[in-house]
């Protein structure tokens, strides 16, 4: 959005401020990676520090000048004016704040007050930097890119960021491969869960944070929270935007978007928050707050409802198999992320108290009705089946109703979440092939989770019904579903289990020593976005590292997306050929 100036000569000035800014944020960028990630230290860091504050402030200074009304400028302007005014006064009572922060932080020593200074100031700079940008987020939809290439753009982005980062000196306890990184952080950014390195012992507390921005960001997705903010800042949402997040979101009006766009973030702090409350009461948590504690109920929150299976424990979340309040809220949080957000919008619409009218307006659509049910149905039936399999397995040091919850909880965390309260390695042969079908049909459209999703198997599955009964038309609840969409899902299902095999397949090639059954779990998890393994994760080599990290890029964004973008369409024909009919048996 360009601004209107006093006169068109100031133009030039206007864009070298942006450079002035531009150098402001790399520059604090470098210097918080050279703190946090290299612990550097000394005198030049606040000489540069106080240079950095000054141009920052006087260019958002003389930005007020330039531009033709000043009042409108600020009063559109004020979020990053209120930085730089914040800058400004950390410039003239630096010793000050210090000495503050010094009183508040009584166990830092003087250098470590110093660094957080440094590093607080730094922060502001970039948050000011990045407010700019995301005013600028309508960008996104004039970018003439298939959305999924946009999508798939965003995680491969946050994955190489979240790479650099986790191979940051001060983010692991011990040096990891490069490989081992890159791998974290794409599992993180698609909300796998696969490790090669243990979470809880190899990453220091930056690193944890560290993943779980990246698990945050990876479940919403980046262009959700640019568009977010950027909406928040601008007020405003671009058409070609709309279509974008609507293809995120699998909604069709562009009405909705904004609505939802609000609503996802909403539902996200709020239900992460509570969770968090309920994990850190269960884990024995008291007043006051446990920092600690505190932090490994959060991870375990947003990485729950992300669907991601990253936990803070060593051997997952098996330390917590006897807490039922604790895996009851993990399960709770799976559930509620992996059902997708417009089912959950639609679930919080609903006014049962209201007369009939008004419950006849907010009724479920048939696409909720048919997540719902497949969901219920999905976890009941594991829930049967995994009991049934392994009672006298993994489950037998458990009481009966204990035997009971321990498989409704393996039933609920292939659903791409990829926590695990018993050893997945010590699982039967049947009972992997239950895991390994829960995990590749997945979570739900426009959810945090993956997989072939719910919805999509439930329009198949009453495909084939309705064919084996005659009938050439879906009907569900006084609604027929489009054969254009009845043939979507059927190929859907097709294209991602031939992917799944064939990627399988690939693994086993490089991987000619393991066994095929722990190959298709691990590239099955891979693909659906779980998480879950039977071991074997740390010891692949190099190359199924990265072929894996490629299949866990293609099963965050959807196999069929991904097919969509590679094969260009064709422009529909005017003319139709003779029929010509076929025995199929």
């Amino acid at each position: 959005m360009a601004e209107t100036l006093r006169s068109d000569s100031f133009r030039w000035l206007w864009h070298g401020l942006n450079g002035v800014l531009l150098v402001c944020g790399v520059a604090a960028t470098v210097l918080l990676v050279a703190e946090l990630g290299f612990a550097a230290s000394g005198v030049w860091l606040e000489q540069v520090t106080t240079v950095l504050l000054v141009l920052f402030g006087l260019q958002e200074v003389v930005r007020v000048g330039l531009v033709a009304d000043p009042w409108r400028y600020v009063r559109r302007r004020w979020f990053e004016l209120g930085i730089a005014l914040a800058v400004g006064i950390l410039l003239v009572f630096g010793s000050f704040v210090q000495r503050e922060l010094g009183q508040l932080f009584p166990k830092l020593v003087v250098g470590k007050v110093v660094l957080l200074y440094l590093v607080l100031v730094q922060l502001l700079m970039l948050g000011g930097l990045v407010v700019r940008v995301v005013r600028y987020h309508e960008l996104l939809g004039r970018i003439e890119l298939h959305p999924g290439a946009l999508l798939l753009g965003s995680f491969v982005l946050l994955s190489l960021l979240g790479a650099g980062i986790l191979s940051l000196p001060t983010a692991t306890v011990e040096p990891i491969a490069t490989v081992d990184a890159l791998f974290t952080a794409v599992s993180a950014v698609c909300v796998t869960g696969l490790t090669v390195v243990d979470t809880a012992t190899r990453f220091t507390l930056l690193g944890q944070i560290a993943l779980l921005v990246l698990i945050q960001l990876g479940g919403l997705g980046l262009m959700t929270f640019m568009s977010f903010f950027g909406m928040f800042f601008t007020a405003g949402l671009g058409v070609r935007e709309r279509i974008l997040l609507g293809e995120v979101f699998a909604v069709e009006s562009l009405a909705e978007v904004r609505r939802l766009l609000v609503r996802v973030v909403a539902i996200t702090v709020s239900v992460e928050v509570l969770g968090a409350c309920l994990l850190y009461w269960s884990d024995g948590g008291a007043w006051p707050v446990e920092a600690e504690r505190a932090f490994r109920a959060l991870f375990h929150a947003v990485s729950a409802f992300c669907n991601a299976g990253f936990s803070l424990y060593s051997e997952n979340l098996i330390a917590q198999q006897h807490n039922v309040v604790y895996l009851s809220t993990i399960m709770v949080l799976v559930i509620l992320g992996g059902l997708g957000f417009p089912v959950l919008s639609a679930l919080l619409a609903l006014r049962p108290w209201a007369r009939r009218a008004q419950r006849l307006q907010r009724r479920l659509s048939v696409s909720a009705r048919l997540v719902l049910v497949t969901t219920g149905v999905l976890l009941v039936g594991g829930t049967c089946l995994l009991w049934m399999l392994e009672r006298d397995g993994v489950f037998r040091p458990f009481s009966g109703w204990e035997q009971w919850f321990q498989a409704l909880f393996l039933a609920v965390v292939p659903r791409t979440a990829g926590f695990n309260s018993v050893p997945i390695a010590e699982l039967s042969v049947p009972a992997v092939l239950v895991v390994i079908a829960l995990m590749w049909i997945g979570a739900s459209p426009a959810s945090t989770g993956g997989g072939v999703k719910t919805l999509t198997v439930a329009v198949a599955a009453l495909g084939v019904v309705q064919l084996l009964r005659g009938r050439f038309s879906v009907e569900v609840a006084h609604r027929e579903i489009p054969l254009e969409s009845v043939l979507k899902a059927f190929i859907a299902v097709v294209v991602s289990a031939v992917f799944l095999l064939g990627a399988a397949f690939v693994v086993q090639m490089l991987e000619p020593q393991q066994d095929w059954i722990d190959v298709l779990f691990e590239t099955a998890s891979a693909l659906g976005t779980v998480g879950l393994s039977r071991g074997i994760t740390a010891e692949l080599s190099h190359a199924s590292k990265l072929f894996l990290c490629l299949v866990m890029l293609v099963g965050r964004v959807g196999v069929l997306t991904v097919l969509s973008m590679l094969i260009p369409p064709r422009r529909a024909e005017q003319y139709h050929y003779l029929q010509e009919r076929l025995i199929i048996t």
